[in-house]
């Protein structure tokens, strides 16, 4: 039983991590970001969007529309990073959900084996969100004060509408 489950976590584990290198290796090639101009693009985080992100303007919200060249490349660069550090920690949060789920099922339980993978799996939830918003600090602070005013401006809307910054970024 035991030989089943590790093999399963390390398929599991394989799985993900196949999945998620090569997306994370198309992303350093590509080029063309969703800040590129306006009009139909293909968004950041594999949606088509002709809207942008949250469904503004054609070419997205205020902010977007007025970087600079320079803020494209470095917005392009903390996009980047945030992805790579991204996809390992879902990885391993998804292979934590499989270790409880096997916890769970076994014919004698032990709660607070249990409860310690649910920590660990809190754990890792609490550091994506740590990333998420610190990424969220750095971009803003390139924004120059008219820039960061429509920024705030789409993350306090996104929060009242209940989105806060759970799946993509901005």
């Amino acid at each position: 039983m035991n030989e089943l489950r590790n093999f399963l976590m390390v398929s599991v584990l394989m799985f993900v991590m196949a999945v998620s290198l090569p997306a994370t290796a198309e992303m350093s090639k590509k080029k063309e970001h969703s800040y590129s101009g306006p009009g139909h693009q293909k968004m950041s985080h594999g949606k088509s969007s002709k809207t942008g992100h949250g469904g503004h303007h054609k070419s997205g919200p205020k902010w977007k529309q007025t970087l600079t060249d320079s803020q494209k490349k470095q917005a392009d660069t903390m996009h980047l990073n945030l992805k790579k550090s991204m996809s390992v920690l879902k990885a391993q949060k998804k292979l934590k959900k499989v270790e409880l789920i096997n916890l769970v099922i076994k014919d004698d339980p032990d709660t607070n084996t249990i409860h310690d993978k649910i920590n660990e799996i809190i754990d890792l939830k609490r550091e994506i969100m740590r990333i998420k918003y610190d990424h969220m600090l750095e971009m803003r602070g390139m924004l120059t004060s008219e820039q960061r005013l429509s920024f705030d401006m789409e993350h306090l809307s996104q929060a009242r509408k209940g989105k806060g910054h759970g799946g993509g970024h901005h």
